[in-house]
């Protein structure tokens, strides 16, 4: 498990964002992050239309929180050429000292309301 600063980049599906992790040192790499925790409606097949609207769904929240969009990425592994991630971003109050907030269980949340979730799982805490 690593744990990385990152920018988000772009909203791949309901369940997988692409951002750009900060390796230190000038490093950058972009990556593929599959959202730990929960399986959004499909792009492909007959659930696209779903798909569709929570990308969306996905794309308009994390928009409505300013840009840049500061992540904190814990890495838990690998699935399908993506690292699967548990998020939280960085939340910046006037007057406040700034918190991270757990980004995965507010976008599964969202998408439960939407009906645009197919199914939450959950994972065993890293050890």
């Amino acid at each position: 498990m690593f744990e990385y600063w990152a920018e988000l980049v772009s909203v791949i599906d309901g369940d997988t964002l692409e951002a750009r992790l900060d390796l230190g040192l000038q490093v950058h790499y972009v990556a593929h992050l599959r959202l730990d925790g929960f399986d959004a409606a499909e792009l492909k097949g007959t659930d696209r239309t779903r798909g569709e609207a929570a990308r969306a769904l996905v794309r308009d929240y994390l928009a409505s929180l300013g840009q840049p969009l500061k992540l904190h990425v814990k890495t838990l592994g690998r699935s399908f050429e993506r690292w699967v991630a548990k998020i939280s971003y960085l939340k910046v109050s006037p007057g406040a000292s700034p918190e991270l907030t757990p980004l995965n269980e507010e976008l599964a949340a969202r998408l439960e309301i939407a009906g645009l979730l197919k199914v939450v799982h959950r994972s065993e805490p890293a050890a």
